[in-house]
């Protein structure tokens, strides 16, 4: 940010006016770049906790399938369903 503010007192107009515009391409290219990295991180967080969610839920799903008969005649099946639904939600929302 100091050399923008050098560059406006140079004793030269075409000088600063070369040194302002590189500077300004060199913010706009740091912009872009922070632009790019910033949708690369988010989609492959969005990638990974799509994975985890799906794992979490088939690992869920083979324990209820180990679980004795009576345990569902003690438990709602539509609640375990749904609860299992909110939990991973909330899990890959973050």
């Amino acid at each position: 940010f100091g050399n923008i503010l050098d560059a406006f007192n140079k004793g030269d107009d075409s000088e600063a006016q070369s040194t302002i515009n590189l500077l300004a391409c060199l913010y706009v290219a740091v912009g872009a770049q922070m632009a790019l990295t910033s949708f690369a991180q988010t989609a492959c967080m969005s990638a990974v906790s799509g994975r985890m969610t799906k794992k979490i839920r088939e690992l869920y799903f083979k324990a209820l399938l180990r679980q004795d008969i009576t345990f569902f005649d003690k438990h709602d099946q539509g609640s375990l369903a749904s609860s299992i639904m909110e939990t991973t939600m909330v899990i890959q929302d973050g």
